[in-house]
């Protein structure tokens, strides 16, 4: 293989390359291993670290507004978008309210859930969805979703 007028090994420059990926890749920490070993195998360095980290805020007025507003009827329908930010809702709400009457106040509106996660979550407080999004299921599904 030839790069730049010199001949190379497709090795070497497979090594070359990933060696430059790897310098500004960062992956979860629940990336297959796998992964960090062909990086190594080929002469990079892994290094394994959360790409982002989920940070409580330390006030939740918004939260709580939500849900008082939810608890006057304000709304016909809630989208929960990510099934961490389904529980994290929940628990904001039950500092303030039972957890009974925050699900008896979901009961009462069109609940949307755009994946997987927060359908689980939603089905973790007896709520089953009544849209969700299909694969890929992205925002562009769910406001193609039927209603």
């Amino acid at each position: 293989m030839t790069t730049g007028g010199q001949s190379i090994s497709s090795r070497q420059f497979i090594r070359e390359r990933i060696c430059r990926i790897t310098k500004f890749w960062r992956w979860r920490a629940a990336a297959p291993p796998s992964f960090a070993k062909l990086v190594g195998t080929y002469g990079g360095e892994p290094v394994v670290a959360p790409a982002m980290r989920e940070v409580p805020l330390e006030s939740n007025g918004e939260a709580l507004a939500f849900a008082k507003a939810l608890f006057a009827g304000e709304f016909d329908m809630v989208i929960f978008l990510t099934g961490v930010g389904t529980r994290a809702l929940l628990s904001v709400v039950e500092t303030a309210y039972k957890r009974e009457d925050y699900i008896a106040a979901l009961q009462r509106v069109k609940v949307v859930a755009r994946g997987p996660k927060p359908v689980a979550a939603l089905r973790e407080l007896g709520i089953t969805p009544a849209i969700t999004a299909p694969e890929p299921n992205t925002w562009r599904e769910l406001l193609l979703a039927p209603r």
